[in-house]
């Protein structure tokens, strides 16, 4: 959000706090404006539509961090798109647990009966591991990138290659 929406964001948050039964204190207030950061008011407002219709309680940043995550492709989904032979996103979740379980290529030419349900539920699991680790890693990269990607002394160390 940009600092013109700040009056907007604590209007609707203060609205939904209302009818929730619910008190604000300046302090969380601060705590949601930090966490909602990332959102356009926009879409700040639609969410917290949603979500006062559909929690019995009091809706957290938490709350909203769901709804985006339900615009992800499923496993499932990410599945169908791996089988469909069409070339993926490189660097997107579904080639980077495909490539966890051997590519594309091999998925696609695994023995259907014998093979392939193994394979699957081993790109479901990569997949959904995925999705746990990209959104942190997405917003805390100085925290939680992958330890190959880290500064290290002045250079870049990737399984022990300094570059």
């Amino acid at each position: 959000m940009r600092p013109t929406d700040r009056a907007e964001f604590l209007r609707t948050l203060k609205g939904v706090a209302a009818i929730k039964g619910k008190e604000l204190t300046p302090e969380a207030l601060s705590v949601w404006w930090s966490a909602m950061a990332a959102w356009s008011i926009e879409d700040f407002k639609a969410a917290a539509s949603h979500l006062v219709s559909t929690c019995q309680f009091m809706p957290t940043p938490y709350d909203f961090a769901q709804l985006r995550k339900a615009g992800e492709s499923t496993g499932g989904e990410a599945w169908l798109e791996v089988l469909s032979g069409r070339a993926l996103v490189p660097g997107s979740r579904a080639a980077r647990a495909a490539a966890i379980v051997g590519g594309q290529q091999a998925i696609r030419h695994a023995d259907i009966e014998t093979a392939l349900p193994h394979i699957q539920r081993r790109f479901l699991t990569a997949y959904e591991e995925l999705s746990d680790v990209d959104v942190v890693r997405e917003a805390l990269p100085q925290i939680a990138a992958p330890e190959e990607f880290k500064r290290l002394g002045g250079g870049f160390t990737r399984i022990g290659v300094t570059r």
